[in-house]
């Protein structure tokens, strides 16, 4: 799996990622298997300890 982020710090311990993914996929039904791709948009959080963890995350397949 490929994956290319934009990582964004809105301040207040926020941050926003716009993501691309291409994913390559296999299927006992299908061996071939296919590729397939998408969009996401990755809410982030800062907790108490200052770590990065996600806090919302919507994604959208082409």
């Amino acid at each position: 799996m490929r994956r290319y982020w934009n990582l964004t710090d809105l301040g207040g311990g926020m941050a926003v990622e716009n993501g691309f993914y291409t994913i390559r996929w296999y299927a006992k039904a299908d061996p071939a298997g296919d590729t397939g791709g998408g969009k996401s948009v990755n809410l982030w959080n800062k907790d108490e300890n200052r770590t990065w963890k996600l806090f919302r995350q919507d994604f959208n397949h082409d």
